[in-house]
């Protein structure tokens, strides 16, 4: 999203998509126009001027979540999982506080502000466990809201 290669912490996983059949059904999730699958909009992204340009992915997917933090649009696929599968698939938010923390614990970044610390995209690890807690409460609805 800076313009800065992150080739050195990840794998060269584009190739899957870009080498994938037409018969394989592929996601791709993004905040940023930078991720794997949001070369879908990439006509829509580079016109948001010269930086998302700059960085924007080529790289396509057949369907496109697009949310605030990256991590979000994917739970929000774990819910709509669950309500197909019809019991629970989401973590809770203290394991989302807990998965933080151990990513940063082994040496993580914020992948935006580049510190040492429990937060993800700028946002502090509460966001992040209650965007969780309320993701829950849409996986299993029952007639008075929340879990049944």
């Amino acid at each position: 999203m800076r313009g800065e290669s992150v080739r050195e912490w990840n794998a060269p996983l584009d190739a899957l998509f870009l080498e994938a059949s037409r018969r394989v059904i592929t996601v791709g999730v993004g905040d940023g126009g930078n991720e794997i699958g949001m070369g879908a909009l990439r006509a829509r992204l580079v016109r948001a001027g010269p930086r998302i340009r700059r960085v924007a992915s080529v790289v396509s997917a057949r369907h496109v979540v697009v949310a605030g933090v990256s991590n979000w649009g994917a739970y929000g696929i774990v819910v709509e999982l669950a309500r197909l599968a019809r019991r629970p698939l989401l973590h809770t938010g203290e394991e989302e506080r807990r998965m933080i923390e151990a990513c940063v614990k082994a040496g993580a970044v914020d992948g935006i502000t580049r510190k040492h610390e429990a937060t993800v995209d700028a946002l502090p690890v509460e966001a992040h466990v209650g965007m969780v807690e309320l993701l829950r409460l849409m996986e299993n609805p029952s007639p008075h809201g929340g879990h049944p």
